[in-house]
C-alpha cells in the first residue's frame, strides 16, 4: 500500500504547504512529511517508522497520522492514531501473484561512509522508491528549515531523484536529477548531499547499495525504501511541452496498470550538482485509469506565501504560490500497451521534468 495526504478536505489549493506519503508492506511501514505554512519563513519535515500515514504543520505538530492494521484479501484497515479532520488521503494497492516480495524499512545515510548498504530483504528487488526528510535521524525535525526528498530506481542507469527544501532565510531551493538516486535540497542551488545507486543486487539477493557522490557534502541522510519484486517495472523522464495537447510514452516493454508521477517544478534535470532553483516546489501524481488519479503540489513564493494544491481530476499540475496560479496541467488519458497517454490541457514555456 502506498499513501499520499495534503492538508486539503477536497479538491482545491489552500495556504500551508503541507504534504505527507507512506507506505507498507502489512508488516513494517514508514512515512515522509515536510510542512512550509504561509508566511512564517520556516519549515519542518519528519520520517516515522511506526505510521504509513502523517501529516505535520511547519512546528512539527501531528495534524494526522494513522498506522497500518492489516491488508485484507479485499482492502486494508488502519488506525487512525491522531484523526484525520476529514482530510482526503489518496492510496494505491499494488497485489497480484506477480508482486511475489516487497518490503519496507528505513537507514541512516552516514555522509562518512562512501558505500552504504541496505541488507536483509531476502531477494534482490527489481526496483525501489526512497524517501525522506532532508536531515538525518528518523523522528522530528523543524522548526528552522526543511523539505523533502524522493527517489525511484530500476538499474544504476535508470533512476531518478527530487529534493525540496524551504529556509528560515529566503524561499529555498528544489530540484531533479536523472542520474542520481537521492538529492534533498539545501540553503543553495547545489543539493546537500546526493546518493546514487550502486547495485540491485548487492548485498547478493538480499537488498541494495548506494555510493555517496564525492562532489557534495557529508551529511547524513536518513531515508525509508519500499523495494518491489516480480512486477513489471520502468523508470522514465519526460519534458512537459510548450504546448497543449496528447502526450505519449511509447518505450515500456509493457502495459502499465498504475503510472506514478513526480518533480521539483523545475526545468534542470542533470549534472553539475549546482542545478537547483528557487523557489521549493515539488509534484506527485499517480493514475491506474482516466477515472481514478490524483495529483499534489505544495510550493513557497518569494515571500514566504505558501500553497497547497490537490486534485482529482489531473495527474501533473504546476502552480505558482501566494494567490495561486496554475502554469501547467496534465491529466491522464489511457495505459497502452507499451506505455501511456496525458494530455496537457494547461502548457507555458517552461518544459518541466517529470519522473
Amino acid at each position: 500500500m502506498l499513501f499520499w495526504i495534503t492538508d486539503r478536505t477536497s479538491a482545491g489549493n489552500s495556504p500551508d504547504a503541507r504534504f505527507g506519503r507512506g507506505w507498507t508492506d502489512g508488516t513494517n511501514q514508514a512515512a515522509a512529511a515536510t510542512a512550509w505554512d504561509d508566511g512564517t519563513d520556516v519549515g519542518a519535515g519528519v520520517l516515522v517508522t511506526n505510521r504509513t500515514i502523517t501529516l505535520i504543520n511547519d512546528a512539527g505538530t501531528v495534524l494526522a497520522d494513522a498506522s497500518i492494521v492489516s491488508l485484507n484479501s479485499d482492502g486494508f484497515t488502519i488506525n487512525w492514531n491522531t484523526a484525520g479532520g476529514s482530510r482526503l488521503v489518496t492510496y494505491l494497492a499494488l497485489g497480484g501473484s506477480d508482486l511475489t516480495n516487497v518490503h519496507v524499512g528505513n537507514k541512516v545515510l552516514l555522509g562518512t561512509n562512501a558505500t552504504e548498504s541496505v541488507s536483509g530483504l531476502g531477494f534482490q528487488p527489481d526496483g525501489i522508491l526512497l524517501m525522506g526528510p532532508r536531515d538525518t535521524s528518523p523522528l522530528w525535525f523543524g522548526p528552522t528549515q526543511e523539505g523533502h526528498t524522493f527517489g525511484a530506481a530500476v538499474s544504476t542507469t535508470s533512476r531518478h531523484t527530487n529534493g525540496n527544501r524551504e529556509r528560515s532565510t529566503g524561499n529555498g531551493f528544489s530540484g531533479y536529477r536523472s542520474d542520481r538516486v537521492l538529492a534533498p535540497g539545501d540553503d543553495s542551488n547545489q543539493p546537500e548531499v546526493i546518493w546514487d545507486l550502486q547495485s540491485l543486487s548487492v548485498p547478493v539477493n538480499d537488498g541494495f547499495t548506494l555510493v555517496r557522490d564525492t562532489l557534495t557534502g557529508t551529511s547524513d541522510l536518513v531515508m525509508a525504501y519500499l523495494a518491489l519484486k516480480g512486477m513489471n517495472i520502468a523508470e522514465g523522464t519526460l519534458s512537459q511541452p510548450t504546448s497543449t495537447g496528447n502526450q505519449s510514452i511509447s518505450s515500456l516493454t509493457f502495459q502499465p496498470s498504475v503510472v506514478l508521477f513526480d518533480g521539483a517544478d523545475k526545468v534542470m534535470s542533470g549534472p553539475p550538482p549546482a542545478n537547483y532553483e528557487s523557489p521549493p516546489e515539488q509534484i506527485h501524481g499517480v493514475a491506474t485509469s482516466s477515472t481514478a488519479r490524483a495529483a499534489f503540489w505544495i510550493g513557497e513564493g518569494a515571500s514566504a506565501e505558501a500553497d497547497t494544491d490537490f486534485s482529482t481530476s489531473a495527474v501533473i499540475r504546476s502552480l505558482t504560490a501566494g494567490t495561486p496560479t496554475v502554469q501547467a496541467v496534465a491529466d491522464f488519458v489511457s495505459m497502452n500497451s507499451n506505455g501511456f497517454t496525458i494530455n496537457w490541457t494547461t502548457a507555458d514555456a517552461n518544459q518541466r521534468k517529470i519522473g
